[in-house]
């Protein structure tokens, strides 16, 4: 994967458009993103991560919610990439 336009200090929007992710995951993730160079933003998060992981596959929060978060991801302009920790089930309930 190629992400040569990528520089030191861009953000990255992270998202659970499906199923969330935990705490431990989202804080793994930014961890790594800092790793990287660059800064993580996630909207929601405190409202859209879970304490532990789910035992089923099925989305944990509203559709309205989670398209709230890919809508702000996406119009943010400070933002040069947006990662889907998690896609899946549920996904295709918010595009319309």
């Amino acid at each position: 994967m190629q992400l040569d336009f990528l520089k030191k200090g861009d953000v990255v929007d992270i998202i659970s458009p499906g199923t969330a992710a935990t705490f431990e995951e989202l804080k793994k993730i930014k961890d790594f993103v800092k790793k990287i160079g660059l800064k993580p933003n996630i909207f929601l998060e405190k409202e859209l991560g879970l304490k532990k992981a789910a035992t089923y596959e099925f989305p944990s929060f509203k559709a309205s919610r989670r398209f709230e978060q890919l809508k702000k991801a996406i119009e943010n302009e400070d933002s040069k990439i947006i990662w889907c920790v998690r896609g899946g089930y549920g996904c295709a309930e918010i595009l319309p």
